[in-house]
C-alpha cells in the first residue's frame, strides 16, 4: 500500500547532545526530477532544506520515492538551531510557492541513547528502514480549519504485517495526538502507510503536537503549529457597475 502525497517532504529526525539528524522522502510526481541541497541554509534559528522540483521531458515518468540523510551540527554561526523546515517547491519560476513545508522543533525531537538507535545507511541516498516518516496537513473548509490529515510511511527491510491505531484528545486544552505502527512477523509487506484525519476544531490555534510511534521506539513529531498550511484561494470581488 503507498498512499502518500506527491510532491510532499516527509520527514523523520533524531537528535544527541550537539547533532540532528534529518531523514527526507519525497515521491516525485511521474515526469518530474527532484534536487535535494547538499546542505541546509541557515536563517536565524532555522535550518531550512529548499528541495526543488521539475518537469522534463528526458525522464517521462519518475513517481518514484528519493530520499536524502543530512547529519548537522546543532549550532551554527553562534546560533543554536531550534527549528528544522523542510521545503519542496517547484524550479521555475524562484518566486513559485511551495508545494509542502514540512516543520519540526528541535525540542521535540527524539534523543539518540546510542548510534543502534539510527536508522543504517549505506550511503546518504538510501531509505531509513523501520522508521516512520511523516507529513502532517491542516484541513481547510472555507475560512475554518477543521483539522488536520497525517500521513506516515514506514518502509522495511523485511516483510512485515502491518497495523495501526490512532488516538485523538478529548476534552483537553492540550490537543496532543497519537499515531502507532506496528509491524510483525516475518510475511506481509515492504512498506505500509496510513492516512488519518482528526478532526480538531481550530487545532492550528492549540497547544499540542502529533507523535508516529513505530514498535522499535523510533517517532516522528510535529507540533499542531507547525502543520502544513495550504492557503485557502481569496474570494474575488465583484466589479462595481
Amino acid at each position: 500500500m503507498n498512499t502518500i502525497s506527491e510532491g510532499y517532504p516527509f520527514c523523520f529526525a533524531m537528535k544527541d547532545s550537539s547533532t540532528i539528524y534529518l531523514y527526507v522522502l519525497v515521491k516525485v510526481p511521474a515526469g518530474m526530477t527532484i534536487q535535494f541541497p547538499t546542505a541546509g541554509r541557515l536563517d536565524g534559528q532555522i535550518k531550512a532544506f529548499d528541495i526543488t522540483l521539475a518537469g522534463t521531458a528526458s525522464t517521462p515518468g519518475n513517481g518514484v520515492n528519493q530520499y536524502m540523510h543530512y547529519a548537522f551540527n546543532m549550532n551554527e554561526n553562534s546560533q543554536t538551531i531550534n527549528t528544522i523546515m523542510v521545503i519542496t517547491k517547484p524550479s521555475t519560476p524562484p518566486s513559485a510557492k511551495a508545494i509542502g513545508t514540512m516543520t519540526i522543533a528541535v525540542d521535540i525531537m527524539e534523543e539518540v541513547g546510542n548510534p543502534s538507535s539510527l536508522p543504517t545507511l549505506s550511503n546518504i541516498t538510501d531509505p531509513a528502514l523501520d522508521t516512520p516518516y511523516v507529513c502532517t496537513k491542516l484541513n481547510q473548509t472555507g475560512p475554518n480549519i477543521l483539522g488536520f490529515d497525517t500521513e506516515i510511511y514506514v518502509l522495511s527491510g523485511t516483510p512485515k504485517q502491518f497495523s495501526n491505531n490512532q488516538g485523538e484528545p478529548s476534552g483537553t486544552d492540550i490537543m496532543d495526538t497519537l499515531s502507532t505502527i506496528t509491524g510483525s512477523g516475518t510475511t506481509g509487506s515492504l512498506d505500509y502507510s496510513v492516512n488519518h484525519t482528526y478532526d480538531i476544531p481550530s487545532v492550528h490555534t492549540t497547544k499540542g503536537a502529533h507523535s508516529a510511534n513505530y514498535n522499535n521506539g523510533r517517532k516522528g513529531k510535529t507540533k499542531n503549529k507547525h502543520h502544513n498550511k495550504t492557503p485557502f484561494p481569496r474570494l474575488r470581488r465583484k466589479p462595481k457597475a
